[in-house]
């Protein structure tokens, strides 16, 4: 009758597989810190990435450099979400708990665009000098004047309409 166990030469190359595992684990952690020698370049791959310094010799807030100190969004909104972190908060401090009841819309405005069933706007308007951009979700781009609500300029892409989807219509982030 035969044993329901493993072999000996199972046994020898399980554990021959275990200490090969082991040794490549010790030198992957050793070569790693070895690559961490306290220098602003991020190796990635073979490419070797190092942030320019700006004038003064500062490294501009990136999502790539963690050490970086980002602000929160103020009176300009030039990415999604407000900032790199995607915060989505302002410092701007005209709007408190006591004057929020007496707020009213100074404008609203409808831009034709992306009403569709088909389509889908999930991207948050940029501003940038007082100017609003949006995208909508037919991938139409409109400069809106952000105190008047008036438009400055559009633009439609030439985009073929019968495109369609797998699953959810078209979609569109904006261009931030």
């Amino acid at each position: 009758m035969r044993s329901r166990g493993l072999s000996v030469s199972a046994l020898i190359f399980i554990g021959s597989l275990s200490i090969f595992v082991a040794f490549f684990m010790v030198f992957l952690v050793v070569n790693f810190e070895k690559s961490d020698d306290g220098n602003d370049e991020v190796p990635y791959a073979s490419i070797t990435v190092k942030e320019e310094p700006d004038k003064e010799g500062q490294v501009e807030p990136s999502p790539s450099n963690d050490d970086a100190i980002v602000n929160y969004a103020s009176t300009e909104w030039t990415t999604h979400g407000g900032d790199y972190y995607n915060r989505r908060y302002s410092m701007l401090n005209q709007i408190t708990t006591e004057n929020i009841v007496d707020l009213k819309p100074t404008w609203v405005s409808s831009l034709g665009s992306g009403a569709e069933n088909k389509y889908s706007g999930e991207a948050t308007p940029i501003v940038v000098e007082g100017i609003m951009y949006i995208a909508t979700g037919a991938n139409d781009i409109f400069a809106i004047d952000a105190k008047t609500g008036e438009q400055i300029w559009a633009y439609t892409p030439e985009i073929p309409q019968e495109m369609d989807t797998v699953c959810c219509g078209w979609t569109t982030r904006g261009f931030a």
